[in-house]
């Protein structure tokens, strides 16, 4: 404005210069014109005049306000389900409201078109869909007769799958295999089973799936894991009968989805009838067994894992290794599978070999952190850094129970730590010491701790470890004595120990006495001693939890 408090040259400069370029353009008057949405104020708008026409409208405030904050609005397809609707916006513009509006949503009208699949003379489904959607076949997979000469495996759609225009009938497609091809099936009295192709799984006799043993963890762990050790981790063993000399490859493919829509895991058996699946996470996974270039397949079974804890099998390469989710929470949380693992030192793995594929392949691993001191001993030098793909981490944390929670340079790792556990890209991570057990169950502890785990499950994790036959760390269940065993358990459950001059236990009481109190939760006790001792903020724990924590 032109006046003396609010006088500028912005008016001036940027109108009068506009005005001088269109006169020289044109030899005309460049007319100017401006609308005050949020009134003039204390300022008399003559001010404004002498540069533009000037419209006063005092609705700046109501023009901002304008603005729909739900969700988009639906509208039902048509009741002969022939027409669907897409909402494409408001009649009029939410823009200078001015008044009590009411504004009503407008739609695209859109065509719902019949998808139609085929095979031979058998509708095999069909259901309408809206235009542009890409159809969906969900039945059984089609099959054709056989005849003398061979028999026909099913290969796709004429025409192939593509967002649909118009009514479409889509046509089962079948690949002709002659019978010098077939897989013969013995049974079990080593007589052969015709083999007709509108029941392809007589391919395959799979075996009974029952759902593994739901055994309480110590008791497990006594009864199949004391020799073995984690290494010795359960899984579920597939067996079929399939027999011609010329066939010797076959993949097993897993899902969590019963119709097998998406593969999670495949597996390629070569001379054999006969595989374990190990590492899965519990839960229920079906499968079914392919020869390996597609000519038969088995029925659809289902296997469940059933137990808390996820033991992962490394074919004797890594003892102790363990997945620490499904631990819970206070609040009925738990801890989420497949992020964070813990395990003894990597050293024993082969390059390229199984260990090395099941970190990249199957568990997926991005990050290796490793606790021990650079200082340690020579078996450190003997660990095959970096592993292709996974990152390589050394955070050392002192291994003498007294000075866990005052090492300095033990704290400083512990922070670093947590700043590495919510960095992007970092997980799913393995972190391990020497043996998994003591600077390696106490990183558990504090990760535990900070997710809010009970304290029975945070004892329960760093007990595993005494059943693990790592460095001879196996020792009898809770309820067993041993007679002069300096390793056995207590009547309150801790394992006795003299190892360092202290104990797990010594360090939660320690840790109690200096940040919470008595009769205080290990969780919140964990949770102070990380953010007043060892600097780690609040958010960085809040972060954590959002990102391992489910229902």
């Amino acid at each position: 404005p032109d006046d003396p408090k609010y006088k500028s040259d912005f008016w001036p400069n940027t109108l009068g210069v506009a005005k001088e370029y269109y006169h020289s353009k044109t030899n005309k008057d460049l007319f100017a014109y401006g609308e005050i949405l949020g009134g003039t104020g204390a300022r008399d708008i003559h001010n404004y005049t002498k540069y533009m026409k000037v419209t006063e409208t005092s609705y700046g405030n109501d023009f901002f306000s304008a603005a729909y904050k739900g969700p988009n609005p639906t509208r039902s397809n048509s009741d002969d389900d022939l027409k669907f609707y897409q909402f494409t916006g408001w009649d009029h513009s939410l823009d200078d409201i001015r008044s009590d509006t009411t504004f009503t949503a407008t739609y695209r009208e859109g065509n719902r078109y019949l998808a139609t699949f085929v095979s031979g003379d058998d509708v095999l489904q069909t259901y309408r869909i809206n235009e542009g959607t890409t159809p969906k076949y969900e039945g059984v997979e089609p099959f054709k007769d056989e005849n003398e000469q061979g028999m026909y495996a099913f290969n796709g759609w004429s025409p192939a799958l593509s967002p649909i225009t118009s009514d479409s009938t889509y046509t089962a497609q079948f690949e002709f295999i002659t019978k010098d091809k077939y897989i013969t099936i013995l049974n079990d009295n080593n007589e052969q089973i015709h083999t007709n192709f509108d029941y392809p799984y007589e391919f395959y006799n799979l075996n009974d799936d029952p759902a593994t043993e739901n055994n309480e963890i110590a008791e497990y762990l006594y009864k199949n894991g004391h020799k073995g050790g984690f290494s010795g981790a359960k899984g579920y063993e597939i067996n079929w009968t399939c027999i011609k000399n010329d066939y010797k490859d076959f993949v097993i493919e897993v899902s969590s989805n019963s119709n097998l829509e998406s593969i999670d895991y495949s597996f390629t058996i070569t001379n054999s009838n006969i595989y374990t699946i190990y590492n899965l996470a519990p839960g229920t996974y079906y499968y079914r067994v392919k020869e390996a270039s597609g000519l038969g397949w088995s029925e659809i079974k289902s296997f469940t894992f059933v137990d808390a804890l996820r033991t992962i099998y490394t074919n004797n390469e890594v003892s102790n290794m363990r997945d620490i989710g499904g631990y819970k929470t206070s609040d009925n949380k738990h801890i989420k599978y497949g992020y964070i693992y813990r395990s003894a030192q990597l050293n024993n793995i082969s390059n390229n070999g199984y260990t090395e594929k099941l970190f990249k392949n199957v568990l997926d691993i991005k990050t290796e952190l490793d606790v021990r001191f650079d200082s340690g001993s020579t078996s450190y030098q003997n660990s095959i850094h970096p592993m292709d793909g996974v990152t390589y981490q050394r955070y050392g944390l002192t291994d003498a129970y007294p000075n866990m929670i005052t090492s300095e340079n033990t704290i400083t790792d512990i922070k670093n730590i947590f700043d590495l556990l919510v960095t992007p890209n970092a997980l799913p991570l393995d972190f391990h010491c020497t043996n998994g057990a003591d600077r390696t169950g106490y990183l558990a502890l504090l990760i535990e701790g900070a997710l809010g785990i009970t304290d029975e499950d945070i004892y329960r994790d760093y007990e595993m470890t005494s059943f693990t036959a790592q460095n001879n760390y196996y020792q009898p269940r809770c309820d067993v004595t041993v007679e002069n065993d300096v390793y056995g358990f207590r009547s309150d459950g801790y394992r006795e120990t003299t190892w360092q001059n202290g104990s797990f236990e010594q360090v939660i009481l320690d840790m109690k006495e200096g940040y919470s109190s008595a009769d205080a939760s290990i969780a919140d006790t964990v949770y102070n001693f990380l953010t007043i001792k060892c600097g780690v903020s609040a958010s960085t724990i809040n972060q954590l939890r959002e990102l391992l924590l489910e229902d």
